[in-house]
């Protein structure tokens, strides 16, 4: 149910968390050789996967199928609430493991860090917008509990 401000928090971070499971995250160099962090692991630039981030990829699917499923149960507000918060904690554990992910690559295989993508900056902006979406659903159910009380 896209009429309320949590829904469309939820779709924004479903849709920027599909934007990450499929661009690159990191970029890195090697002996003139360009490699990109996905999340799917590290990709060369002739197109074959060196480094397989299989975590990377788990977390971020589950965080994608949260958010979904989290939009459709607008009438559970406490499970939508619980859900979110799950989705909020995977969405930080995502940029933990990113960052777990960048150090391990720098310092076991010797490759140069080049730049940051856009999308890894998406799960710090998910976590925000799942914050928000987390205070306009207990807002809702207070009013609905508010309502109950004086009928």
């Amino acid at each position: 149910m896209i009429q309320r401000i949590q829904s469309l928090f939820l779709l924004i971070v479903s849709i920027c968390t599909l934007f990450v499971l499929f661009s690159p995250l990191l970029t890195y160099t090697d002996k003139g050789l360009e490699y990109q962090l996905v999340s799917m692991g590290l990709k060369a630039s002739e197109g074959g996967i060196v480094f397989q981030t299989l975590p990377l990829t788990i977390l971020a699917g589950i965080a994608f199928l949260l958010s979904v499923i989290t939009i459709f149960i607008y009438k559970k507000r406490m499970i939508q609430i619980r859900l979110s918060v799950f989705s909020f904690v995977l969405q930080l554990g995502f940029y933990g493991l990113l960052y777990y992910m960048h150090y391990q690559i720098g310092n076991t295989s010797g490759f140069e860090f080049k730049n940051f993508n856009i999308a890894s900056v998406l799960p710090l902006i998910n976590a925000i917008l799942l914050f928000l979406a987390i205070r306009a659903i207990g807002k809702d159910e207070a009013l609905v509990r508010s309502l109950d009380r004086i009928r």
